[in-house]
């Protein structure tokens, strides 16, 4: 056996699991960035975009892999996401986290293409 034929299986495994830990860090960026474009502000004053800024994205790896979530933390932000009826300024809205969800799903699997290539 050849230095060339060394079997490389544990190694190879560990850099693709750094690879997918950075990839759905990056698909989750993405997909908070682009619920910010459509989350609500409440109203004017020093308090308008708290919903916005309580957004954030957190990562774990499981035993099934890596995983991301992106989540918003305010006592009104699941109230402004499931209630329809609610007003909103023009280009805010409910489901401004399960609408990106959908739209973006091309978006993100070329991030995570991307982003494990080596």
């Amino acid at each position: 056996m050849t230095a060339a034929d060394k079997w490389r299986g544990p190694e190879v495994a560990a850099k693709l699991r750094g690879l997918a830990d950075k990839a759905v860090l990056e698909a989750g960026k993405h997909l908070l960035a682009a619920s910010n474009e459509l989350v609500p502000d409440l109203a004017s004053g020093p308090h308008a975009d708290d919903l916005k800024q309580s957004g954030k994205t957190s990562t774990e790896r499981t035993s099934g892999g890596a995983v991301c979530a992106v989540s918003y933390n305010t006592d009104y932000a699941v109230l402004q996401h499931e209630l329809l009826y609610y007003h909103h300024k023009p280009g805010q809205q409910a489901k401004f986290l399960e609408t990106p969800m959908s739209s973006e799903v091309p978006a993100l699997r070329a991030i995570v293409k991307r982003e494990m290539t080596f």
